[in-house]
């Protein structure tokens, strides 16, 4: 007959546990700016419900200051959003990647060229500007060649610099908008 009902009661604690996520990290990549700081990237997480309101926060560092393909990490990975509570990185609250990249820097060469007493050559004495250098850097400027436009005495004289490359400790770091001025 009647003498049962067709729901079960189960008594004791029971729990729903936190899901485990990944982190993972995207389009790690910046222009040479001096220092280790990411400052371009996308944290992500993966192994979230559909649905759910999720994100993720951390602090990137590159392994080099220097232009090239480098290592980073991600310190202190936080989750949040709404659904933060019913999540966990499974990974620990760090993430780590190898193909981060930071791009050289453009520089632009100018040159101020000195007046000069005929010679019968058109060579010109300049100085030479490499601008845009990041504050503490050594770089310089070389140079193949530096002419005015012609031998003859004259005022307001084109001169052109050729040739110029990019010289110094920190060199590789930047790139010349021209290599003539």
């Amino acid at each position: 007959g009647n003498n049962y009902i067709d729901r079960i009661v189960v008594v004791g604690n029971h729990q729903v546990q936190a899901k485990a996520v990944t982190a993972s990290a995207n389009g790690v990549s910046k222009v040479y700016d001096g220092n280790t700081a990411v400052t371009n990237g996308t944290l992500g997480v993966a192994g979230a419900e559909s649905g759910d309101k999720l994100n993720i926060s951390g602090i990137g560092s590159y392994t080099a200051k220097n232009a090239g393909t480098t290592g980073y990490t991600y310190a202190n990975l936080v989750l949040g959003g709404a659904d933060a509570g019913n999540y966990y990185l499974g990974g620990g609250n760090s993430l780590s990647g190898s193909n981060g990249v930071i791009s050289a820097k453009t520089l632009t060469a100018s040159y101020t060229a000195s007046d000069k007493v005929y010679d019968r050559s058109d060579a010109a004495t300049v100085l030479g500007i490499a601008n845009g250098l990041v504050a503490g850097d050594t770089v310089s400027l070389n140079k193949t060649s530096a002419a005015f436009d012609n031998k003859n005495v004259g005022e307001n004289k084109t001169v052109t610099v050729s040739g110029i490359a990019l010289d110094g400790a920190d060199k590789n770091n930047y790139v010349l908008s021209s290599n003539t001025a």
